[in-house]
């Protein structure tokens, strides 16, 4: 069974079962009602096994009110091939040092290609 954390593992530079062979990015940037800007960035990694999964790094700079920068991070499984996945296959975070908290707090490999 395969799980989406060892597919960040690779987003993030990390070592992982998978490889990324190819990538798609597309990125916006819009203004909400408050004037804030919002900044979207998705990727869309492929691996080698056929499987791929969307990267969405949002960032609010949070105008007018200082102090209110916001970012979400999303990880998603746009594309299973086939396969099962075990627990989520959707993980959204708040930071960077969220996503690489869960990587160490989840660092063991269900290594089933």
């Amino acid at each position: 069974m395969k799980r989406l954390i060892d597919y960040v593992k690779a987003i993030e530079g990390t070592a992982s079962p998978y490889e990324i062979v190819d990538s798609d990015s597309q990125s916006e940037t819009k203004h909400d009602s408050t004037g804030s800007t919002i900044e979207i960035t998705r990727r869309v990694h492929h691996f080698s096994d056929g499987v791929s999964v969307e990267y969405e790094r949002e960032y609010d700079d949070g105008a007018p009110y200082p102090g209110c920068k916001e970012f979400w991070y999303n990880y998603k499984i746009v594309d299973p091939n086939g396969f099962e996945f075990e627990g989520d296959t959707t993980k959204l975070f708040q930071s960077h040092s969220e996503i690489q908290n869960w990587l160490k707090c989840n660092g063991e490999s269900a290594n089933s290609n």
